[in-house]
């Protein structure tokens, strides 16, 4: 029996072996291969990862959202234009001399001196302003078994246990872009962790055989879950269909909302209208019952969908697409059109003229800031918060500077202070936006002979409002009576302030948040005796010799009309024409000329002599004291200690008077901004000048180093959020970005008074 001997394979070693020598034969030898060029398999966690993608799906969203809530950083009315470049850049060939527009295909500057046709307002002619209008991308991964539910239009889609979605939005309002991230539990409840963490719960209740139901829907921000019974926390009742469609009670009213499914539930469409009911009874005179207003447009869309093929039935699903896109822009430019109407300020009112709830709103909003700190309060109430506390403490900063004042006695005082109550309304608003803006204090309606109010329960220094004049002499002249009764001065604590603040500013020599040579004691805000005031002046002009500050620099008595003594206490006696008197742009033709007349310390100050006696007022023969008057006697002094000094009478910490300081420099502010209109109107290029703010000290001698034109606003402690455009610095705002982001017809706010002289300029 023979045997057949097997087959033997070739040796590795072996290349090849013919065919008569086996039944195997090697394969051609490949092209060889560098060992450096081998790619060794990817990680198994990379390849877990690309699993993980492709099991992810894929939306776009497109969305014009009015918000409920507060806005988000920077949430500012958007101007033309960017920072402005430093002095000298001028270039011609704008919109005008001031247009205020940038010279058009010229590089940065201001269009200054040509270019016809030129206009006050610079405004786009539509804006956003807190539109929420954004553009959403998102992945989804989806987790644990999923349940059905109804479909818009009849049908099912299933609903996964847990869908965690992450991606990013870029928010048109304030061109941000902003990190997405959030995890669902079915159609019950989802926690928002970027960019505000929130929970939000919802739970509906079907009516027996009926697809309507009541749905109860509760969202309240992580942060504010210790408190989740109180605003910002909201409990939303509404009734809708098993497609959402329906209609909602919210705070602001009744809202209305639709929401339909297409290309088996890859698209949806969302529109969303308000009607907006009062809040309280009765109606204010002229208040509509109602408003009506579009709050919603949306339109959300798979990846896959917009990534198919354009053939046949798809190209029709892409031609739909494409109109459904175009409906939503077109809806969402009539909402920004009918809901913003291009540039809406604020409009300031004089304080007797708030409504209740306003009023109301503005004391709730200082109440909160001073109770609560920064942090704690932007956690609430977001970015723009700020602590009073933190306000005063800047104030004291700018003042006491070791540079020399940087918000007082110069230049810098008015765009120092419009900084300062720009940032303190803006918190107040994000703490009650029912404000609407800040109130000023017209002190002519006050004054003894002609005012107004001048013995009325709307007198300003009633109980209603500041309270009484003179301090409680039993409690060492502490505040007792009016909104803020029994108001503490607060314990200056070093440990809350960085080395930069302590530098320049350390507290009172008792601890307290007051001026560091002043020796007033009383924990509480202090206002002396006005008689006190009345005995120091009838001794200044029986001597010659004044304990006020720089009184005796100026030529004329103390006696004169802007005080008059009842009862031997001092009552201001400001009357109309004096305030309106420093309005004229031709008695008062730039910036400083316009603060002589306002203030008696930059008066005091100027560089020449001259200054000091031409800007008296030639009527009255008495110097301005617009500023200081109020600040003199609501504070007062003592009788026998010129540095215990009232709270208002404290240059350093005059804030701590939280009604009366804010309300009386924004009358100031008022009067300023009056002036700049006036200064236009005579000359056009006034802006582009910046109505002669100095720039250097050959323009202004006795100006402090820090504010010239081109100087941050109090460098120590500056300001960085008040207008859509950020610092040109990245740092804090300078006084010429101060001035051109509140210029006539770009300012985030305006007086109820500037309106007449508004038409007239732009007429």
């Amino acid at each position: 029996m023979s045997t057949v001997a097997a087959p033997t394979r070739p040796s590795v070693a072996s290349p090849a072996a013919a065919d008569d020598q086996g039944t195997y034969a090697a394969p051609p030898p490949g092209p060889k291969r560098h060992p450096e060029l081998d790619v060794p398999p990817a990680p198994l966690g990379l390849v877990a990862l690309y699993d993980l993608w492709k099991k992810t799906t894929g939306t776009l969203s497109l969305d014009l959202k009015r918000r409920q809530g507060r806005p988000p950083a920077r949430a500012q009315p958007t101007y033309f234009g960017q920072p402005p470049a430093p002095s000298g850049t001028y270039a011609a060939g704008g919109r005008g001399a001031y247009g205020g527009g940038y010279a058009a295909g010229g590089g940065s500057g201001y269009a200054a001196g040509s270019g016809g046709g030129g206009d006050l307002f610079d405004l786009p002619s539509m804006s956003f302003m807190d539109t929420g209008a954004r553009i959403k991308v998102m992945r989804h991964v989806q987790f644990g078994p999923k349940v059905e539910v109804a479909r818009p239009g009849g049908g099912t889609r299933q609903v996964p246990t847990l869908d965690l979605g992450v991606g990013l939005s870029f928010e048109l309002d304030t061109a941000e872009l902003q990190p997405q991230a959030r995890l669902r539990f079915r159609d019950l409840a989802s926690l928002r962790a970027l960019p505000y963490p929130a929970l939000k719960i919802s739970k509906r209740l079907a009516w027996p055989e009926s697809s309507w139901g009541v749905r109860l829907s509760y969202e309240c921000p992580l942060e504010a879950l210790t408190a989740f019974y109180r605003p910002p926390a909201r409990l939303l009742l509404s009734i809708d269909n098993m497609h959402s469609n329906g209609v909602q009670l919210t705070q602001a009213g009744l809202e209305f909302n639709y929401r339909g499914e297409f290309f088996d539930g890859n698209t949806q469409l969302r529109a969303a209208g308000l009607v907006a009911l009062p809040r309280e009874l009765p109606l204010e005179p002229g208040q509509p019952f109602a408003g009506l207003e579009v709050k919603r447009m949306g339109l959300k869309a798979s990846w896959l969908l917009l990534l198919l093929p354009c053939a046949g039935q798809d190209a029709m699903r892409a031609f739909t697409l494409a109109a459904l896109l175009a409906a939503l822009l077109a809806c969402g430019a009539a909402t920004v059109a009918a809901n913003n109407n291009g540039y809406r300020p604020r409009i300031r009112r004089e304080l007797r003229s708030l409504t209740d709830r306003e009023y109301r709103c503005f004391i709730t909003g200082l109440s909160v800031m001073q109770s609560l700190s920064t942090a704690s309060g932007r956690r609430l109430y977001g970015s723009k918060y700020i602590s009073y506390d933190e306000l005063i403490v800047k104030h004291s900063v700018a003042t006491n500077d070791p540079r020399g004042d940087q918000g007082h006695n110069g230049p810098p005082f008015m765009t120092f202070h419009r900084a300062f109550l720009l940032e303190l309304e803006e918190s107040l608003l994000a703490v009650c936006p029912d404000m609407k803006a800040l109130p000023y204090w017209d002190l002519t309606l006050d004054n003894p002979i002609t005012g107004k109010y001048w013995n009325t329960p709307n007198a300003i220094m009633t109980e209603k409002y500041a309270g009484a004049q003179d301090g409680n002499p039993l409690l060492g002249n502490g505040v007792i009576s009016g909104v803020f009764a029994w108001r503490q001065v607060k314990r200056f604590i070093p440990q809350q302030w960085s080395p930069k603040i302590l530098k320049v500013y350390n507290g009172s020599a008792y601890g307290l948040v007051r001026g560091p040579t002043n020796t007033n004691y009383n924990p509480l805000v202090t206002r002396f005796p006005t008689a006190n005031l009345a005995t120091i002046i009838k001794a200044a002009n029986q001597s010659g010799i004044s304990r006020l500050p720089f009184a005796n620099e100026v030529a004329v008595p103390f006696e004169a009309n802007w005080l008059i003594t009842q009862g031997g206490k001092l009552a201001l006696y400001y009357p109309a024409q004096n305030y309106l008197r420093c309005l004229n742009p031709n008695q008062y033709p730039d910036w400083m000329s316009w603060g002589f007349c306002c203030d008696l310390t930059i008066l005091m100050n100027a560089p020449s002599s001259v200054d000091k006696t031409k800007y008296i007022n030639p009527v009255v023969k008495a110097t301005s004291l617009l500023h200081a008057g109020p600040h003199w006697t609501t504070g007062g002094m003592s009788l026998t200690d010129d540095k215990n000094i009232g709270d208002m009478f404290d240059v350093s910490t005059s804030p701590n008077e939280p009604l009366m300081f804010p309300i009386h420099h924004a009358n100031l502010d008022r009067s300023n901004m009056l002036w700049q209109l006036n200064a236009l109107k005579k000359d056009r290029t006034m802006l582009a000048k910046f109505w002669g703010y100095p720039k250097t000290k050959a323009d202004y001698s006795t100006a402090s180093d820090g504010t010239l034109l081109d100087d941050v606003v109090n460098s120590v402690s500056p300001f960085d959020r008040l207008f859509a455009s950020p610092p040109a610095n990245g740092y804090g705002y300078t006084h010429k970005e101060v001035l051109w982001y509140t210029r006539p017809g770009a300012s985030p706010y305006i007086y109820d008074t500037m309106l007449p002289y508004l038409k007239q300029i732009s007429g």
